[in-house]
C-alpha cells in the first residue's frame, strides 16, 4: 500500500509521541511536513525525524497538493477553526480530542465533512488498544453476561503543578469532562454501545487557581469551565453508567471504571492507556482474576487512529475513529452541561453503531 501523506499542524506537547509512533511505528503513513506558530518547534521535529517540509502557515500546509490527511494537534478551542479550514481546503482531517468545544461546531464540522465526502474523524484512539479491545473480546464473548451498567471516574487535582501552560485547561473547551471524558466515553460507547440520554450536576469549585508549574509559576488562572462533574447515561440497550470527572480532588489514583453484567464483573483499565491489566470477577471463582491482553498495541500507541484512518482511506472501509464517534461522544459531553444547566435528562441528537473490532495483524504497524 502507498503511504498516506500527512501534515502536523501544532507540534506542542502532545505531538513527540505522535512523531515518533508515525515514523517508526506504522508503515502506511508518511509524515510530508509540519507547522507550529512557534517556528522552531516545527524546524526541530524536521530535524529530528528527517520530515521533508516545514510550512510557514496552516494554509500552506492545506495548500499542498501533496498532503491527504491534516493533523490537527492544536489547542482544544482552536480545533474547530483548523478543522473546519482544512475540510475547506479538501483535506481529510484527524483532530486531537475533542472534536470541537461545542455541539454546534461539531454539526457544521460534521455536515462539511459529508457535504465534500471527506473522511473526519479524532482521538483519542486508546480504545484500539490492546486493554480496551481484550475488555471488549470479553464482553462480546459472555464473560460477564448481558451488561447492565457501567462506572468510570478521572479524579485528580488539575494541572497546574505539572503542565507548562495549563491555562486552556480551564478556558472554553476545557474542564476535566472535555479533556478527560472523551477518553472515558468512547470505551464507555465500544464496550456498551450507543447512548440513548444524559443527566448531569457540575459546579466550579474553585473559580481562580494558582500555576505552581515553570514556566508560568505564580500566575493565577481564572476558571472559566465546571471541574467538578457527575453525570449519569442511559444507553441504548437499557443499561445505566456513570460518569465522575474533577480536577478539585487529591486522591491517591486517577482512573477507576468497571462493566457489570449479569454474570460477572469486568475492571477495564485506564482508557487513557492503550494497555492493562484487565481484571475479571466471577462469582463461582470466588476471586479477581487478571486476563492476559489478546490484542496488540499496550504501550503508548497515539497514532494508531490516524493509521487506521489511512489505512481505511486507501481500502475504503470505515475509519474506527471517526466522525460517527468523535461527534457521539462531543454530544454526549454537551449534554452533561445541558443538564446541569437546566437540570433535566437530555436526549442524544445522535445514533452510534459500534465500529468493528480490532485485528491483530501478521506484522505490527501495518492496519487491516
Amino acid at each position: 500500500m502507498k503511504p498516506v501523506n500527512i501534515a502536523f499542524i501544532g507540534v506542542g506537547c502532545i505531538s513527540g509521541i505522535y512523531l515518533e509512533n508515525l515514523t517508526k511505528t506504522f508503515t502506511g503513513v508518511k509524515i510530508l511536513g509540519v507547522c507550529d506558530l512557534i517556528r522552531e518547534r516545527a524546524e526541530e521535529a524536521q530535524a529530528k525525524y528527517s520530515i521533508p517540509k516545514v510550512y510557514d502557515t496552516m494554509h500552506d500546509a492545506f495548500a499542498d497538493p501533496e498532503v491527504e490527511i491534516i493533523l490537527n494537534l492544536t489547542r482544544p478551542y482552536e480545533h474547530y477553526a483548523v478543522t473546519k479550514a482544512a475540510l475547506e481546503a479538501g483535506k481529510h482531517v484527524y483532530s486531537e480530542k475533542p472534536l470541537g468545544a461545542s455541539l454546534e461546531e461539531g454539526v457544521e464540522l460534521m455536515e462539511l465533512a459529508k457535504a465534500k465526502g471527506l473522511r473526519l474523524g479524532g482521538a483519542p484512539d486508546t480504545f484500539m488498544g490492546a486493554g480496551i479491545q481484550t475488555c471488549r473480546k470479553l464482553i462480546d464473548d459472555g464473560y460477564i453476561g448481558t451488561p447492565v451498567g457501567s462506572a468510570a471516574f478521572m479524579i485528580c487535582r488539575g494541572h497546574e503543578s505539572w503542565h507548562p501552560d495549563p491555562d486552556f485547561y480551564y478556558q472554553y473547551g476545557g474542564g476535566p469532562m472535555f479533556d478527560m471524558g472523551p477518553y472515558y466515553l468512547t470505551a464507555m460507547v465500544n464496550l456498551m454501545g450507543g447512548i440513548q440520554s444524559v443527566m448531569s450536576a457540575s459546579r466550579t469549585t474553585f473559580p481562580e487557581r494558582m500555576i505552581t508549574s515553570e514556566p508560568f509559576a505564580g500566575t493565577p488562572i481564572h476558571v472559566n469551565v465546571d471541574t467538578y462533574i457527575a453525570g449519569t447515561v442511559k444507553y441504548e440497550s437499557g443499561a445505566i453508567g456513570t460518569l465522575f470527572t474533577t480536577f478539585d480532588v487529591h486522591y491517591p489514583g486517577q482512573a477507576r471504571f468497571e462493566i457489570y453484567g449479569s454474570e460477572g464483573t469486568l475492571y477495564v483499565p485506564d482508557p487513557n492507556c492503550f494497555g492493562g491489566p484487565v481484571m475479571l470477577y466471577r462469582p463461582e471463582e470466588k476471586e479477581i482474576r487478571q486476563i492476559p491482553l489478546c490484542f496488540d498495541y499496550a504501550e503508548n500507541s497515539r497514532g494508531l487512529g490516524l493509521a487506521d484512518m489511512a489505512a481505511a482511506l486507501r481500502s475504503g472501509r470505515d475509519a474506527r475513529a471517526d466522525w460517527q464517534q468523535t461527534f457521539h461522544v462531543l454530544d454526549a459531553i454537551t449534554g452533561f452541561d445541558r443538564s446541569a444547566k437546566t437540570g433535566q435528562w437530555v436526549d442524544m441528537q445522535t445514533k452510534y453503531t459500534r465500529r468493528p473490532a480490532m485485528v491483530k495483524p501478521v506484522l505490527k504497524g501495518q492496519l487491516d
